[in-house]
């Protein structure tokens, strides 16, 4: 007896130990959780800041609520925040305001189900989410047939403010499929937006006459295509192994991609793309909007000064950003030479706008770019994308050590003390490179990995990472 319990007390003491290897790895996988959703939300701030102003940040709802005559907004309880003017019209029932109510109130007697259970999968999911398709019996019943039968399109919308509502869009039902319904809701769009709409297998099916003037492609020359017919090839595999991860996980993808239209010209775009459910969770395709991002500002803008430069810091601002960065890529494909992307965060002004009030900030900014400026040269550029960010391309074949100094010579540049006024404020500053070709093929993603080494440089307390594939960035202390 006493030689078994002998026996079984390394057991115990190993399952014990198996337990607190468990734990410390669920808290380390709730951290890079936490850390991977803090770092899209940045790399979604990053691109929709880059290049020219982009549309809103859900094209596709806003663009489809805009050209929806018939249409009521509710919060995310169903209760009816406005309605357009004509929705009483189409539902027979003049003279009487759903605002204040519940949705079901639009619901005819036969329609008893209600849309609860819309509402309910809104609630369920993370973010905007995709969109929902039903055919419903909306106003007083009808013996006639067809009657006060309407084809709905349920999604969210994000207001400015960040709060979500519910936009559902109402059509009389006359198509019998559900691409046939989507298509008339397209088609009643007059923004100058391309739509294109796919089965769930990715098939186009459906295109606007917008999308054809876009892409000089003919309807004929992309239904039954696949849309990589308009691909740049300018985006890597991981580009969009997050998009489809993002649109099946979350139901809707938005962001900028650059597209290829049927000249062979490259063009950049801001995209949003839902997939589209029935009653059932069926998917029964996916339907996508897409602006010409060159398109959105007049020649005049562009050649203004404020076009290209940031007011404050006087660095290249965000808009210019995409130039330099298209350029320098370009020049690399060409030569196979590499292109450095350092990500850097300036961390330190939000608390000196907090503490000492705005009129502060814009001086810390104003001297923080004017120390940027004083390390620029031909092959280095640096950008100002807003708040404490600055991108910094480096154009040469520099050595890891090399592209090190540099670093540490900017970071011990920026922490020497701000000279304000009376105040002697000091910043702290944190940079992450991404290099060509090894970390990303095109833009967004060395931007996205140049962000995350900036990530790991603040978790290691080192003022400098490079970017590692395997998620780990490899601290300055380590070059």
């Amino acid at each position: 007896m006493t030689d078994r319990t002998l026996a079984l007390a390394p057991i115990d003491l190993g399952v014990e130990s198996l337990q607190r290897q468990l734990m410390r790895y669920a808290q380390d996988l709730q951290e890079l959780m936490e850390q991977q959703r803090q770092l899209q939300k940045n790399y979604q701030m990053v691109l929709k800041s880059m290049g020219r102003e982009v549309p809103e940040h859900d094209l596709l709802a806003s663009t489809l609520l805009a050209a929806s005559k018939t249409h009521v907004v509710t919060d995310l309880q169903g209760v009816v925040l406005r309605q357009s003017p004509e929705l009483n019209a189409a539902l027979g029932l003049l003279g009487r305001t759903f605002v204040g109510g519940h949705i079901d109130a639009l619901l005819a007697p036969s329609g008893a189900n209600g849309l609860g259970a819309v509402i309910a999968k809104f609630a369920e999911g993370d973010g905007l989410g995709g969109i929902e398709q039903r055919r419903l019996a909306l106003g007083p019943s009808s013996p006639d047939t067809g009657v006060g039968q309407f084809d709905l399109l349920a999604m969210q919308v994000a207001q400015e403010n960040g709060h979500r509502e519910i936009a559902w869009l109402f059509q009389p039902a006359v198509q019998t499929s559900a691409i046939a319904i989507q298509s008339a809701f397209i088609n009643a769009s007059t923004a100058d937006v391309g739509f294109f709409v796919t089965e769930p297998a990715g098939t186009i099916c459906s295109v606007n006459e917008v999308l054809t003037r876009m892409t000089g492609f003919h309807s004929l020359d992309v239904l039954g295509q696949n849309p990589r017919l308009l691909g740049s090839g300018r985006h890597e595999n991981a580009f969009f192994q997050d998009f489809f991860l993002s649109l099946l996980d979350a139901g809707s993808w938005n962001g900028q991609i650059l597209n290829r239209k049927k000249s062979g010209q490259i063009f950049l775009t801001w995209q949003s793309v839902k997939m589209v459910e029935d009653e059932h969770g069926t998917i029964t395709s996916y339907m996508a909007a897409v602006a010409d991002l060159s398109l959105t500002e007049s020649n005049a803008n562009l050649t203004s000064p404020a076009s290209y430069q940031d007011q404050v810091t006087g660095l290249a601002n965000r808009r210019t950003l995409e130039s330099h960065f298209g350029q320098a890529l370009e020049q690399s494909r060409t030569d196979g030479s590499t292109l450095r992307t350092l990500f850097l965060n300036v961390d330190g002004l939000g608390r000196i706008g907090e503490e000492l009030g705005y009129a502060v900030f814009d001086q810390a900014r104003r001297e923080v770019g004017s120390r940027l400026r004083s390390i620029e040269r031909s092959d280095l550029r640096v950008a100002d994308i807003g708040g404490a960010n600055f991108v910094v391309l480096l154009q040469n074949e520099l050595t890891d050590a090399e592209v090190a100094e540099i670093a540490a010579s900017t970071s011990e540049l920026l922490e020497e003390p701000l000279h304000i006024e009376q105040h002697r404020p000091t910043v702290k500053a944190y940079i992450g490179c991404a290099s060509y070709p090894k970390d990303g093929l095109d833009v967004g993603t060395l931007l996205k990995h140049a962000d995350a080494a900036m990530y790991g440089a603040k978790k290691f307390g080192s003022a400098f990472c490079f970017y590692e594939s395997d998620a780990n960035p490899r601290p300055l202390a380590a070059a």
